[in-house]
C-alpha cells in the first residue's frame, strides 16, 4: 500500500500518513524503496511491469559493488 501512497501524495494507500508523502522528495524515496524491495524478493511481477526499473536496479547495484 505504500507503493500507492507514494503515486498519490498519500491520497490512497496506506502504510504511512499523508503528511510523511507531502514531505520533499518522499515519493521518490517511497516509490523507489517499494521497487527494491520488489527486486530483492526476485519479484516476478515486478519484473516483468518494470523492466526498465529492474535495469535501473541492477545498474545501480553493479556500481555500487565496483567502488
Amino acid at each position: 500500500m505504500d507503493t500507492l501512497g507514494s503515486i498519490t501524495d498519500g491520497n490512497y494507500g496506506g502504510g504511512h500518513s499523508k503528511k510523511y508523502y507531502k514531505g520533499i522528495g518522499k515519493n521518490n524515496i517511497e516509490a523507489f524503496a517499494q521497487a527494491y524491495a520488489a527486486y530483492c524478493r526476485n519479484d516476478k511481477q515486478f519484473r516483468l511491469e518494470f523492466p526498465n526499473m529492474t535495469a535501473y536496479i541492477d545498474l545501480a547495484i553493479n556500481i555500487t559493488c565496483i567502488f
